[in-house]
């Protein structure tokens, strides 16, 4: 969407309004998150060269495919950059339900879409620590995000609440003392010694050790 003034990206030859369509020979589909994928390839190629496949509408509105190779400058902080800002080269469409029955199918598939992205949001949280831990945001982090999709646009803040919602119910499930899914743990525990309980300073000290990880991570 924009280059400063003197940028490894204008040195290279990208200009305004260019599309990438890969980067080091992976393809980027239409989506906000391939924004997100560029910045980090970037983030993590401090002067190291990168390939761009970009398209660029001339002047003419017909369609030129380019390559680019550049090498991305260095950061104070020791990160990659090449001086360009980045926008998302997708569009929403809203579709309005016409019954209550086709509410209820979109609402489901929207659910099912929403539930599958996070529970692989932190499947790959788990998974590989080192590579997402930079992703992982605080409350305050959390209500700025909120209030940046507010002002672009109100309705998505029902979608956004949704996906914050689901998270905390995953998470919840979870089978760690001090959650829901901790004690579900217990009970099973306790249906499979016959429907004998813990000792009560058992159940005391997993939730107390639940609680002091939960505090502590």
């Amino acid at each position: 969407r924009g280059l400063t003034s003197t940028s490894a990206a204008r040195e290279a030859g990208i200009e305004v309004g260019d599309i990438i369509l890969s980067v080091n020979g992976d393809t980027l589909q239409a989506s906000s998150r391939s924004v997100s994928k560029v910045v980090q390839a970037v983030k993590n190629s401090p002067n190291t060269f990168m390939k761009f496949e970009l398209m660029h509408v001339g002047a003419n509105g017909a369609p030129e495919v380019k390559v680019v190779e550049l090498r991305p400058d260095t950061s104070d902080a020791g990160d990659g950059k090449i001086g360009v800002k980045l926008e998302s080269n997708s569009t929403v469409a809203k579709r309005v339900a016409s019954n209550p029955v086709d509410a209820a199918v979109l609402a489901s598939k929207e659910f099912s879409r929403l539930a599958a992205l996070v529970w692989n949001s932190l499947t790959g949280l788990f998974m590989h620590f080192d590579d997402n831990k930079s992703q992982v945001s605080g409350p305050i982090a959390i209500v700025a995000t909120g209030a940046e999709v507010m002002r672009n646009d109100i309705s998505g803040l029902y979608q956004f609440a949704a996906v914050i919602n689901i998270n905390l119910a995953i998470v919840n499930l979870l089978p760690l003392p001090a959650l829901d899914g901790g004690f579900l743990l217990l009970i099973a525990i306790e249906a499979a010694r016959g429907g004998k309980k813990l000792p009560v300073e058992v159940e005391q000290s997993i939730t107390g050790a639940g609680v002091l990880f939960l505090l502590i991570s």
